[in-house]
């Protein structure tokens, strides 16, 4: 009898220590959810409304924009980019170019639309830095820019019938424009306010190339499965030898290049400045010598192979063009400065694009 008491007794107690961990560890998860912060809020949609409307046509083509679903598009730990978010932003910010949208088809759709989300979450992510540093916008630069808007509508009056024709009133609008000034502020008060620029950076900019001109051969791989790229790049190589061993690099591009725009010139592209290609092209065309020819170079258009005729630096005394290569330089820094930002607070939200590939 004596055992069964303590048993009896050692169990309870086991069983009201068990009880008040549970309890506690329940508070301590209820509290820790409590304390997290709340997400923004996203943009619902109605049925009938002009938002609603335009994501049922696009979800003909993306069936992830389905209205009646309003999917998150992207996530991090301060928001969600749902459908409603997107239709929006479209909505107002690329008004002009709804009917490019609509008229699409959802191969090209697609990556389009992967940019505007993200140029979306890109803004709310700045704006959130803006707001956690105190960066504002005031009334006067709200109006500035509303006034504007009028003018570029041709007045009030058509402004606003626009913005009803989208299911949107000028509150909505002009809290959207605070948002823009203080994104600007933030990025001009905060991020960009230490560039520097030196006037060695001027002089190199000013002594180096400043265009080019070649012939290319192109064999395009646009649609191609991997087993014809293979093959592709296998004629492409046999075209190398024969351009490296002398054959006429003009008659080989009227012959092969399928590259619509300069292979009846046999290949030949004049007097381009950095920033016309891409970025894997303008690298071959400004790196290696005038005269010489380049490996295979692969781009998104497909295999080239790329002679350089000859390249050409800045002709004008450094006087007439210090600003402009000032700006040019300052742009650059500002764009590597926002991308090592735009990474950092992606890295630090977890945010997401959604793999639409596997939404469909």
């Amino acid at each position: 009898m004596i055992l069964i008491f303590f048993a009896s007794e050692l169990f309870q107690t086991c069983y009201f220590i068990m009880k008040t961990f549970i309890s506690f560890l329940v508070l301590t998860i209820l509290l820790s959810c409590k304390n997290e912060p709340a997400k923004w809020p996203s943009i619902d949609l109605e049925p009938d409304t002009p938002a609603y409307l335009l994501a049922g046509q696009l979800s003909k083509k993306l069936a992830y924009l389905d209205p009646d679903i309003n999917n998150i598009l992207a996530s991090c730990s301060i928001f969600d980019v749902k459908t409603g978010d997107l239709v929006t932003h479209m909505q107002l910010k690329l008004y002009q170019y709804l009917s490019s949208f609509k008229g699409a088809e959802a191969v090209v759709l697609e990556p389009q639309i992967q940019k505007v989300i993200n140029r979306i979450a890109e803004h709310n992510l700045i704006l959130n830095e803006a707001k956690n540093a105190g960066i504002t916008a005031t009334d006067a630069e709200v109006d500035s820019i509303t006034q504007r808007n009028y003018k570029n509508s041709n007045g009030k009056e058509r402004y606003l019938r626009i913005l009803k024709s989208i299911g949107l009133d000028e509150d909505y609008a002009n809290t959207e424009v605070r948002n823009q000034l203080m994104v600007k502020n933030y990025l001009n008060a905060v991020l960009y306010k230490d560039i520097k620029i030196s006037e060695s950076e001027i002089i190199a900019l000013y002594i180096r190339d400043k265009t080019a001109t070649v012939r290319h051969i192109l064999l395009s791989t646009r649609d191609k499965s991997e087993s014809e790229k293979t093959q592709i790049r296998e004629e492409m190589v046999k075209l190398l030898q024969k351009v490296k061993t002398g054959a006429d690099f003009a008659e080989l591009a009227k012959q092969h290049s399928q590259d619509p725009g300069s292979a009846a010139q046999g290949g030949l592209i004049a007097n381009f400045g950095r920033g016309a290609m891409v970025p894997e092209f303008e690298d071959a065309a400004f790196s290696i010598q005038p005269g010489e020819i380049s490996d295979i170079v692969e781009t998104q258009y497909g295999y080239h192979i790329i002679k350089v005729i000859e390249r050409k630096s800045e002709e004008r005394p450094l006087g007439e063009v210090r600003t402009r290569l000032t700006k040019q330089i300052r742009d650059q820094k500002r764009i590597e400065i926002y991308r090592e930002k735009m990474a950092q607070l992606k890295s630090e939200t977890g945010y997401r694009l959604i793999d639409f590939s596997h939404e469909n």
